[in-house]
């Protein structure tokens, strides 16, 4: 989906909810889900996905993530 719709829509004016919403239906489509079942809860679940991503609950700092920033940071800052 990344690669299709960069950004989470963003780009094409897609809402970052609508973006989620694709995700979930996708999904669902690829697993076999029947289409009457996808439809009355894919909405729900990208509701569902859209709220949990917005927390800070959904992410995690890389192991090495500190490090990498401090390089580009370094680099950014030297460039000027």
């Amino acid at each position: 989906m990344w690669a299709e719709v960069p950004n989470f829509g963003y780009d094409i004016g897609m809402t970052s909810l609508e973006w989620w919403t694709k995700v979930v239906r996708k999904t669902m489509q690829k697993s076999g889900v029947p289409f009457q079942q996808l439809y009355a809860v894919h909405e729900e679940m990208g509701q569902h996905a859209f709220n949990h991503f917005a927390t800070k609950a959904a992410w995690a700092l890389a192991h090495d993530g500190v490090p990498s920033l401090l390089v580009l940071t370094q680099g950014f800052t030297e460039s000027f």
